[in-house]
């Protein structure tokens, strides 16, 4: 072990240090993923009219040709 003058070893103060700070990045990490999932929105009201005019614009071009 590494002592130095004042007969106490800093590296296990370091080890714990160094655990706290990777923990704390850890949860920090685990939050900002929770919180960026995005539930999916609800469907826009226009959406089934606009499918319904889709569908029809297809039927047209198929009688077309």
């Amino acid at each position: 072990m590494a002592w130095q003058e004042g007969r106490q070893c800093s590296i296990g103060l370091m080890r714990a240090r160094i655990a706290w700070l990777a923990g704390a990045a850890g949860a920090g990490v685990a939050v900002y993923r929770k919180l960026r999932r995005v539930t999916a929105p609800d469907e826009d009201p226009r959406a089934g009219e606009l499918r319904r005019k889709h569908d029809e614009s297809r039927t047209i071009v198929g009688e077309r040709q």
